[in-house]
């Protein structure tokens, strides 16, 4: 729904309003199939403010498009692409009509037209006169100097305004489902304002559109007409279902009414909040089934060495019937002789009843007998050992079953690890995550704050330099009470999600404890980006410079909830 026609029609009017008359900055990729775009703060900004940058997915499998404040540009395995953009201002944001396309121009005749079709064909094009292909983010080899048309899809206005062609569109395959049949005939509307016209002309989507009534196809047409003018003065929305279904609406969804709602102002912020939790969320089940499925394999190894040893004891149960064999063979050993393989003999301890006995025709009489004496002392002296074993082994299936389920009800990063931490000791022994040596830990002390986000803290002015110039990354969040010494103090940052103010804050009040004003009542505290943290050649250890800081006033403390975690 992020790429659908209506969403990047009310997005590209958003984007014209916050970028025209701007000039692009540069333009990079640092990941694969992502291209930003970072347009001139100075021009565009007020003071202080973070460039704008516009981060645009081509990836088949998730396309996206959407301002951002700021752009962390890695300083290696990032690239410069479309330097012909770089400095021209762009004039106008369209989205190409019925289609996922939408096109950037700037001055002298260059338009970027972003391909936002969620397949392999994917891509952002650089096109010039007569639309020839400058440049091709992917594939660019095979495009460059071809030349590139918008193609008018199958898709026709008249099928909103006259609902008899609206009709014959749509009953084309009689045997399609009338959800089906919806999207093929309209291919602009997705599949979630599909469902919700076929809602709320109480429908059921699998029926097959040729058993529609003609009212019925009438209050399709009636609802759907409804449901895009609604989507021309949106009200973007995300709706939450469950623990981890996402979906992004620019109208009220009543399909969905029962689900937890998020309202967002603008569709770029809807957009922005969507893309980033989808990354958190793939982060944390990535995070999830990296435990889960090694968890699930030694529960099942623990089950089987359980049902394995629990054989083996019934053979051990069997030591006093090998004891009786050997007996029986030991009393009428005359009758027995070597090469045999089975002998039929009289039962001296159950009134000669005739029972069979194997042998190994290999072996002496006497060798016979003996083999069925060691198998009767072997079973009794491992039936022990066994039974310890098996206990063992039932201990560990029943924890591995318990920490299973407790796993499965972790719907959140911070849950899972949470999970990580309760059960770090079991999940080392069994070699499930990696042992981390002290050697392996940053050498900084380390908490936990709101939002499971981790702070780091050094321990000395050298350590200080340390933490901020080799370990914090550009988005962390670096800490220092303000006018006095004291460690430096990082949020670390991850999968481009925000932390809450009360993580700011909880750090915000570990840098004041680690400060000389640890005994004040009220500490100001600054903070910013690493990024605007400078180093001044030939300063002493720990001495920095920032730009761009913001200052917040908290009592020096450290969390008292969760348990802070100090490396030693």
């Amino acid at each position: 729904m992020i790429t659908n026609f209506y969403t990047l029609l009310a997005l590209a009017d958003e984007l014209r309003s916050a970028l025209r008359g701007c000039p692009v900055s540069e333009i990079y990729t640092q990941q694969k199939n992502e291209l930003c775009i970072v347009f001139d703060d100075h021009l565009m900004t007020p003071h202080g403010s973070a460039a704008p940058s516009l981060s645009i997915s081509v990836d088949p499998q998730f396309n996206y498009c959407f301002l951002r404040d700021g752009a962390s540009r890695a300083r290696k395995n990032s690239v410069d692409l479309f330097p012909d953009v770089t400095g021209k201002v762009l004039e106008d944001v369209t989205a190409l009509s019925f289609d996922r396309i939408i096109h950037l121009r700037f001055a002298g005749g260059l338009t970027l037209r972003i391909l936002l079709y969620n397949t392999a064909e994917s891509n952002v094009l650089l096109t010039g006169d007569r639309d020839v292909v400058c440049e091709a983010f992917k594939n660019n080899k095979n495009l460059r100097g071809t030349q590139h048309t918008d193609t008018i899809g199958r898709f026709s206005p008249r099928y909103l305004e006259d609902v008899e062609v609206f009709r014959g569109s749509l009953t084309v395959d009689p045997s399609l489902g009338v959800f089906a049949a919806l999207k093929y005939s309209i291919p602009i509307l997705g599949s979630t304002l599909a469902r919700e016209t076929l809602h709320r002309s109480a429908i059921d989507e699998k029926q097959p559109v040729g058993q529609l009534r003609s009212s019925d196809v009438g209050s399709i047409h009636r609802h759907l007409r409804a449901i895009i003018e609604e989507a021309s003065t949106p009200s973007p929305r995300i709706y939450v279902r469950g623990n981890e279904s996402r979906i992004f609406s620019l109208i009220q969804l009543a399909h969905l009414s029962g689900s937890t709602i998020e309202s967002h102002p603008t569709v770029n912020d809807a957009i922005r909040s969507f893309v980033l939790k989808t990354f958190s969320t793939k982060g944390f089940e990535a995070a999830k089934n990296g435990i889960l499925g090694p968890l699930k394999n030694e529960r099942d190894r623990a089950q089987r060495s359980v049902d394995r040893m629990s054989a083996e004891l019934e053979d051990t149960r069997r030591a006093a019937s090998y004891d009786r064999l050997g007996r029986i063979l030991m009393a009428n050993i005359h009758e027995v002789h070597k090469g045999l393989s089975k002998i039929n003999l009289p039962d001296v301890f159950a009134d000669n009843a005739v029972i069979p006995i194997s042998l190994d025709p290999k072996l002496t009489p006497h060798q016979n007998a003996e083999r069925y004496f060691e198998k009767s002392r072997k079973s009794r002296t491992s039936r022990s050992d066994l039974e310890r074993r098996r206990t063992a082994a039932q201990q560990k299936a029943a924890l591995l079953e318990t920490m299973l389920l407790h796993l499965d009800n972790c719907h959140t990063a911070e849950q899972v690890k949470e999970f990580k931490t309760t059960h770090g000791k079991e999940l080392k022994a069994m070699k499930l995550v990696p042992h981390e040596s002290p050697k392996d830990q940053p050498p900084f002390r380390m908490f936990t704050v709101a939002g499971g986000f981790e702070v780091w803290v050094g321990k000395s002015s050298a350590n200080n330099d340390l933490l901020t110039m080799k370990y914090a990354k550009p988005n962390d969040l670096w800490f220092h009470a303000r006018g006095a010494s004291g460690s430096h103090v990082v949020l670390k940052l991850s999968g481009g999600e925000p932390p809450p103010k009360e993580a700011i804050r909880q750090a915000a009040g570990i840098a004041a404890y680690y400060s000389k004003m640890r005994k004040a009542r009220d500490v100001p505290v600054a903070y910013c980006e690493r990024k605007y943290v400078r180093k001044p050649k030939g300063v002493p250890p720990g001495t920095v410079t920032l730009e761009r800081e913001k200052v917040v006033f908290v009592q020096p403390r450290l969390p008292a909830t969760p348990a802070p975690k100090e490396s030693s």
